[in-house]
């Protein structure tokens, strides 16, 4: 039965340089009132990124089009470890002036998510949504980008946020 939905299922391709003990599953699911055709990471610079340096600012970008008449979107990331701990989450509701997208049918946009980069070391995957404002689904991608942060050099890799430390002594 057709029911509009769609779930794209499981796919094993791994990302570009992933280690093969980490295994990329995505799994998609919504509505399809509206679709992520891809998911990218830009650096500062405007180039396409799969490995971030601590402390360096990166935008992700969702390539975005809507399927319905008149849709508001709201969209959303989530970062999680090859384990599946979520390390964060956030969605463009979050915003002090809470604003979503209002796409008409065919309509095409990029939604952009800027950071700061402070992830500890280590590899994550970034999980892209679009919903409507009352959490309705339109197309959740999990899983769907793999990334690499590089961490100083001794970097232990046993922390999930780089903290800019500045370790120090003072005489009392």
């Amino acid at each position: 039965m057709d029911d509009g939905s769609f779930d794209r299922g499981r796919h094993g391709r791994p990302a570009a340089g992933q280690a093969t003990a980490v295994k990329r599953q995505e799994h998609r699911y919504g509505n399809g009132r509206a679709e992520i055709r891809d998911v990218r990471i830009r650096d500062a610079v405007g180039f396409c990124v799969s490995e971030l340096k601590q402390h360096e600012t990166y935008t992700i970008e969702l390539d975005v089009v809507s399927h319905a008449p008149r849709e508001k979107i709201v969209f959303g990331i989530l970062i999680r470890t090859p384990f599946g701990q979520e390390v964060f989450g956030a969605d463009c509701m979050q915003r002090p002036d809470g604003q979503f997208m209002i796409l008409n049918k065919r309509e095409r946009v990029v939604a952009k998510a800027t950071f700061r980069n402070n992830l500890g070391a280590g590899r994550y995957f970034v999980t892209a949504a679009l919903a409507n404002p009352d959490t309705t689904k339109l197309d959740v991608r999990f899983d769907v980008l793999g990334f690499t942060v590089v961490g100083a050099v001794g970097d232990t890799r046993s922390n999930l946020l780089g903290l800019d430390l500045n370790f120090r002594s003072e005489a009392s």
